[in-house]
């Protein structure tokens, strides 16, 4: 569903509400999953689309972002979050905009990149060191795996249809069998981002140092590896490396091995949901050839 319809003389409204001076025409906003991001001077305008799970992601990030200031996270600047409902019939946040930047997906040196994500490591450190829920004052979705999302039956329907090989599909089924009791065990919640992928980590566009993370509205009580889960598996031994500078993860002993569950599930989901809808999914093959490399680097299984 859409945001509420924004013409030129609401977005005045805005701007005139917050002290900002109004545009002189409508910018473009960038379109996420839950809503519309407006530049807005040295700001940025955050409109939820109109339902109430987009409206309840607006809030969820509004107060994750206070928290993780206050524990030294980088993440940019709030300022404000109108409730009213008097411009426009929703809620919107306003964040100041962070100088410089450009999402990490756009890197092209290779040791900037690598320094960028265990930076990216150190910050979530301190997300997931948070393990008591009582220092998080509302509600936050929270995760457990269950027999419902066993990725194995999704290895076989893709191998059933030819997406996937028959040497491929049985590594991977050997793999996840031997993970599985592990996967289904108890791993210990903590705070998490819940969202972190390469659009979400944002770097200096000229030096390619890490600046901050945003969009916190995925944050939620889950097993820390899934914060290493939306981002490209040669990334993760960095991203591991800055957390462990920091702090150990909760069972911080197999969480190479959690992430490798975690990895193949998210991209044999989106696989089998390609499929399902008639499209060839393309990046299989390039992410087995990833599990496959994590697996003899991290989990010391052969390839």
């Amino acid at each position: 569903m859409p945001s509420p319809i924004i013409d030129l003389a609401t977005f005045a409204r805005i701007a005139a509400a917050h002290g900002l001076p109004a545009p002189a025409e409508l910018p473009t906003p960038w379109i996420g999953a839950t809503s519309q991001v407006f530049p807005l001077h040295d700001c940025v305008l955050k409109i939820p689309f109109a339902n109430p799970d987009a409206v309840q992601c607006l809030m969820t990030d509004s107060r994750m972002v206070h928290l993780m200031r206050n524990l030294g996270v980088e993440t940019p600047e709030p300022l404000a979050l109108d409730e009213s409902l008097a411009i426009v019939p929703s809620p919107f946040a306003l964040y100041r905009r962070v100088p410089d930047a450009e999402p990490i997906s756009s890197i092209r040196n290779a040791r900037a990149s690598e320094e960028a994500w265990r930076e990216t490591g150190r910050q979530l450190a301190r997300v997931h060191q948070v393990l008591d829920r009582d220092r998080v004052p509302f509600h936050l979705r929270s995760f457990h795996q269950t027999p419902e999302f066993d990725p194995r039956p999704w290895v076989e329907a893709l191998r059933a249809n030819a997406h996937i090989s028959a040497a491929d599909a049985s590594w991977l089924l050997a793999r996840l069998d031997n993970l599985a009791p592990l996967a289904f065990g108890s791993a210990a919640d903590s705070l998490c981002h819940g969202d972190v992928n390469a659009a979400n980590i944002l770097i200096h566009e000229a030096t390619g140092a890490f600046l901050a993370i945003i969009d916190w509205a995925g944050a939620g009580w889950l097993d820390p590896v899934w914060d290493f889960v939306g981002v490209p598996l040669p990334a993760v031994p960095f991203l591991l490396a800055g957390n462990r500078s920091v702090a150990p993860l909760p069972d911080d002993h197999n969480a190479e091995a959690r992430v490798f569950w975690c990895q193949a599930q998210t991209r044999l989901h989106a696989a089998l949901g390609d499929a399902e809808r008639g499209i060839q999914p393309v990046n299989l093959d390039r992410d087995i050839r990833h599990l496959r490399r994590f697996a003899a680097d991290a989990l010391d299984i052969e390839g």
